[in-house]
């Protein structure tokens, strides 16, 4: 069977604009944690993953045309599904419980966007 790899991630600060308001990583956790526990509840399906800092660098225009480097606290959430039932999950609906908790960490985190990456494809919301 193939390996059923994702990625979710996302900055900390929320928005672009300097100074901008920034979470920690203990309560991206505890988001992630509460969006599981609710999954669970109502039975529906999880993605089990690992939480970790990261630092996101890109290019930055400033006002006066010059271009410097913007180096921002993110996290990345990731993990394979590998459990025999896991392996056996349809795309769609794995999809759509990435998507769920992408648009929850989005939401609670304040972010404009939030990237996914399943497989070799990759999107964002």
């Amino acid at each position: 069977m193939r390996k059923k790899s994702f990625k979710i991630t996302f900055e900390l600060e929320e928005g672009y604009a300097d100074p901008a308001p920034e979470h920690s990583l203990n309560f991206a956790e505890e988001v992630i944690k509460e969006w599981m526990e609710a999954r669970i509840l109502n039975k529906r399906p999880i993605v089990t993953g690992l939480l970790q800092n990261g630092s996101l660098f890109y290019p930055v225009k400033s006002e006066q045309g010059n271009t410097k480097v913007r180096i921002a606290r993110s996290a990345i959430y990731f993990g394979e599904l590998s459990a025999p039932d896991d392996m056996l999950r349809k795309k769609p609906e794995i999809k759509n419980t990435l998507e769920s908790l992408a648009l929850t960490i989005k939401n609670k985190l304040n972010q404009q966007t939030v990237y996914i990456i399943y497989k070799k494809e990759n999107w964002h919301v």
